[in-house]
């Protein structure tokens, strides 16, 4: 397994850990979309799930202030 995903974006892609990658334990966050031809490359959205978790956690509360 390279990608496990655990959000979908809205718009056609997913968010994923990459498992291919690890910096003390913690794998970065991939975004993962699909093409017509195949695959697209995903890219990088956050160095680890944590640093997302908080990111997206942080754009919730800014929302709502």
């Amino acid at each position: 397994i390279t990608y496990i995903a655990f959000a979908f974006d809205g718009a056609g892609g997913y968010f994923c850990i990459d498992t291919r990658e690890s910096n003390n334990g913690l794998c970065p966050v991939v975004l993962w979309v699909m093409d017509g031809d195949g695959e697209q490359q995903p890219e990088r959205a956050a160095e680890s799930f944590e640093s997302f978790f908080l990111l997206r956690l942080k754009e919730q509360i800014d929302k709502m202030l």
